[in-house]
């Protein structure tokens, strides 16, 4: 709070000659400050004082002073004569809120939600993949069509002595061919007590067959195992297995349309896709109201939004940001944030970032499991991203002390 010695000036035409009291207070309850006096000439003529109060310009309420002015052979607490009189403050503060958006992204990737049949492998050229709407532009992709990719598969032998007879999961272990042609597969690896119990496809890859077979190095899996030995079951050929965004463009307010060219086959062969977007990138989003730095953010999703504090013009952000002076915020509206991470579960750190109501300095913080932290932040600054999926941070609001 910063109060400032201010005053309101009263000025009035005065029928009675003498002395006449200026009651005020603020707002429209409580009682009257009636310690100010002044004399008058009377007979219509105009008479006017001053009456000292103090102000804060650290706020954004506006602030009302009212009052009257009576001559002081009236009693005090009667209504003959009073003469009313209204004011109101409004503070300018040099440090004001404003409100920071991700507004537009750009397009990230595409996932297939019905793989289609009947389209023709490669080499023949991919199925025309377009993306529309979505406020933005300059998005491409392309589809890879399945050309003997591994679809599922069955375990024909687990062999032993993988992970020295225990248990492990091994990601990314590539195929090596038994029987067949194909090429390209890899797999996370699921083994217990020393036994391949199941495999991921990751990497389909290309021209295996059904009954194809396949194993994997040992030295992939653990380095003393042998005997595996994985069967194709079922293979992907002529469906769209997999989307790649070619070119990411921008302004995207909303997730495109992705669609896929029609199957040759016909409608009941068609693939269909969705596209996903991207977050803003890093936000450096300039100085504190005191002139230090306020910390970056790596990332905001689309839409996610947050209240900061300037002194002067505010910067220009990075590509997908806006920024808006906020008239329904303010830098001195405080409320209490206890931001805690559970103790039970996997362990998800969560980066948190909010404006003092104190300092209007902007504070970046880290919570790991079983941390707090308590905060007394400008009403609406509060910004939490995990740091990993999957993880939770309770959020509990109070009144700052």
């Amino acid at each position: 709070m910063a109060s400032t010695p201010a005053s309101i000036d009263v000025s009035f035409n005065a029928n009675y000659t003498g002395s006449h009291r200026v009651c005020w207070r603020i707002g429209s309850s409580g009682p009257y400050d009636c310690s100010t006096t002044v004399v008058c000439a009377g007979g219509g003529n105009p008479c006017s004082t001053s009456v000292g109060i103090t102000v804060d310009d650290e706020t954004c309420n506006d602030v009302t002073f009212e009052g009257y002015v009576q001559a002081t052979c009236e009693d005090i607490g009667s209504l003959n004569g009073r003469v009313p009189f209204s004011i109101t403050f409004t503070p300018n503060p040099t440090c004001k809120p404003y409100r920071i958006t991700c507004s537009s992204v750009s397009v990230g990737g595409g996932t297939v939600t019905v793989p289609g049949s009947g389209y023709t492998p490669p080499p023949a050229a991919a199925p025309t993949v377009t993306l529309t709407g979505g406020g933005g532009s300059g998005a491409t992709a392309t589809a890879l069509v399945g050309k003997g990719g591994i679809k599922t598969t069955t375990v024909t032998n687990g062999g032993t002595g993988y992970d020295g007879g225990g248990s492990a999961i091994f990601n990314v272990v590539p195929a090596n061919t038994l029987t067949g042609v194909g090429s390209g597969a890899t797999f996370n690896v699921h083994v217990g007590a020393g036994i391949v119990t199941s495999v991921d496809v990751v990497a389909p890859g290309v021209d295996y067959a059904i009954s194809d077979t396949f194993n994997f190095d040992n030295t992939h899996l653990g380095g003393t195992g042998s005997g595996v030995v994985i069967t194709v079951a079922s293979v992907n050929t002529g469906t769209i297995e997999s989307i790649t965004i070619t070119a990411a463009g921008s302004g995207y307010s909303s997730v495109p349309t992705l669609t896929i060219a029609p199957s040759p086959s016909g409608p009941s062969g068609n693939a269909t896709g969705i596209a996903t977007l991207n977050d803003c990138g890093l936000l450096d989003y300039g100085t504190d109201c005191d002139g230090s730095n306020k910390p970056d953010i790596t990332a905001m999703s689309l839409n996610e939004t947050f209240v900061t504090c300037y002194q002067g013009v505010p910067p220009t952000l990075g590509t997908g940001y806006t920024i808006a002076a906020d008239n329904d915020a303010c830098c001195y509206d405080c409320i209490q944030y206890t931001i805690t991470k559970p103790s039970s579960g996997t362990a998800h750190p969560a980066t948190v970032v909010y404006t003092d109501c104190t300092t209007r300095d902007s504070i970046q913080q880290t919570i790991n499991n079983s941390g707090s932290i308590v905060a007394c932040a400008v009403n609406g600054s509060l910004l939490i991203h995990e740091q990993t999926t999957g993880g939770t941070t309770n959020v509990a609001e109070g009144v700052c002390p």
